[in-house]
């Protein structure tokens, strides 16, 4: 069953080239006109069922322990084949496994650009320790 389907589709497909091929004064509009209309419907039939869910994954295809995150491989497809205009869909962020973990902030430190104002701030750091070794607040 699967390659006799298989093999049909490919023919049709193989046909649907050949009338265009041989377009021009032959090709009649209504011909032209069927067979744009169903490959039109078989992209939006297919490109319905793989709408993402509201976890943002395509229901179709499946992945190791769970679906893909969508746009999946066939909305991947359909923009390069459809749209055609170069551009790559963005690729998505990657995300931590753990979905409990916070992202990691990180304070961006502006680089000294002469060495007393280095000096500086090594002195501000010293003096804000205690003698005892604890870091006071309330010196400055």
């Amino acid at each position: 069953m699967d390659r006799r389907v298989r093999r049909a589709v490919l023919e049709r497909l193989a046909a649907v080239e050949e009338i265009a091929a041989r377009a021009g004064a032959t090709l009649s509009a209504p011909l032209a006109r069927r067979h744009i209309q169903t490959i039109t419907d078989g992209w939006r039939e297919l490109l319905v069922q793989h709408q993402p869910d509201p976890t943002g994954r395509c229901p179709v295809c499946s992945g190791w322990l769970r679906r893909r995150r969508w746009p999946c491989e066939v909305w991947v497809t359909a923009h390069r084949h459809l749209i055609g205009d170069g551009t790559e869909l963005a690729e998505r962020p990657a995300k931590n496994s753990n979905p409990f973990c916070r992202p990691r902030q990180v304070q961006v430190v502006p680089r000294q650009l002469d060495a007393a104002a280095a000096e500086r701030t090594v002195a501000r750091k010293s003096s804000v320790h205690s003698p005892g070794g604890r870091a006071s607040i309330h010196q400055a």
